[in-house]
């Protein structure tokens, strides 16, 4: 057993080790991916900041949208026509004007008739008179918080027991005469050359496409306004836009803050002439915005209840 290997044991050995290094080489190599396949194959998986090609989809946040247009509204154009340079404190340099109690009645007044005619729309019924009574009283007191002083004593109950007044008055006779197929809707549209659209939004068209705008005030409305309100004139242009179709009537249930509550209602129509009036109008507005022409309207009768007259008279601009 412990003789010597003969020359062909020793063959037959020295070739198994031969044989053995070579199936071990195989395996390895089978094992063992060449440094240039590996970057090759780097190369095929994009890294994070590659960009999208065409036909891909790109994540939400990779997606540029465009920037959205400065819009202009009724009331931004009203406040130009009256007074440039008032339209510059307010939406140029942003300043803004603690409310008094009679705005915040009428926010409140709005939202609670928004609240009823909401639900109408599907209910075909009014709320609780003690129920929109209740919404009105704790949205006014919200409000008030944000004036910043009262001017009178008394003020600010007064202005509310007014507002209870008055939707009382819309609860018992006018409500019940109205049934909303749409409420506060959003209109926008945009001009062929113009760097702003259109915004705004219809307080109530009812079940015979008339639009309803409702208002409250301290006096009787001019009857004669309505048919030159370019607020009303921005309605029906809004709904033409929309609808393809002149509402029926454009109306204003104008709730009176007298002694014994009362509403006047008014109503007027618009057409064709007055929508290329009413562009003729945004369109000289918005060149005048864009040039920055602001002039103060000194000598106007808006001067006496302006917010920004201090700083206008004192040469603050």
């Amino acid at each position: 057993m412990g003789g010597k290997k003969s020359k062909e044991d020793k063959l037959k050995t020295k070739e198994d080790r031969l044989k053995a290094k070579e199936e071990l080489r195989d395996r390895m190599r089978k094992a063992v991916v060449p440094k240039k396949k590996k970057a090759a194959a780097k190369k095929k998986t994009p890294p994070a900041t590659t960009l999208f090609s065409i036909g891909e989809v790109a994540p939400p946040e990779k997606v540029e949208q465009p920037p959205e247009k400065p819009h202009l509204s009724a009331t931004q154009v009203n406040m130009y026509l009256r007074c440039p340079r008032q339209y510059w404190f307010r939406y140029i340099r942003g300043l803004k004007i603690s409310p008094d109690f009679g705005l915040i009645l009428g926010r409140s007044f709005h939202k609670t008739l928004e609240e009823n005619f909401q639900q109408k729309i599907d209910s075909h019924e009014d709320l609780k008179l003690p129920t929109m009574l209740e919404f009105f009283a704790e949205d006014f007191d919200q409000g008030s918080k944000m004036v910043e002083q009262e001017k009178v004593p008394g003020e600010e109950g007064k202005a509310k027991d007014d507002g209870a007044g008055l939707i009382e008055l819309h609860r018992i006779e006018v409500a019940p005469t109205i049934q909303p197929t749409l409420v506060e809707e959003k209109i926008s549209f945009e001009f062929a050359g113009i760097p702003f659209s259109f915004l705004g939004y219809l307080d109530l068209v009812n079940d015979v496409k008339e639009i309803i705008d409702h208002k409250t005030t301290k006096r009787s409305p001019n009857e004669k306004a309505i048919k030159t309100n370019f607020q009303m004139t921005s309605y029906a242009v809004g709904y033409h836009q929309r609808f393809g179709e002149w509402p029926a009537k454009i109306k204003t249930h104008n709730y009176v803050r007298t002694k014994t509550p009362k509403m006047v209602s008014l109503e007027t129509l618009r057409d064709e002439r007055d929508e290329a009036l009413f562009l003729r109008i945004v369109a000289e507005v918005a060149n005048g915005i864009t040039k920055k022409v602001f002039p103060p309207n000194w000598g106007g009768t808006n001067c006496g209840w302006c917010g920004y007259r201090r700083l206008c008279e004192a040469g603050d601009w």
